[in-house]
């Protein structure tokens, strides 16, 4: 059971990375005039955050 809860952390951390990279990626996008590539760098440095806060704990 507390694998589960485990687990159910891990998941939190990468949808909030994910969601704090997007919001950012898609402001530079606008503020670029270059969306698809501001949607791109905000996913991948979202899932970099998302990766080293499940690390860090």
């Amino acid at each position: 059971m507390s694998q589960k809860k485990k687990s159910s952390k891990r998941s939190h951390h990468q949808e909030s990375g994910i969601g704090l990279g997007l919001c950012f990626g898609v402001v530079f996008g606008v503020i670029f005039h270059n969306l698809p590539i501001g949607i791109g760098l905000g996913l991948s440095f979202g899932c970099a955050i998302g990766y080293w806060l499940d690390r860090k704990k």
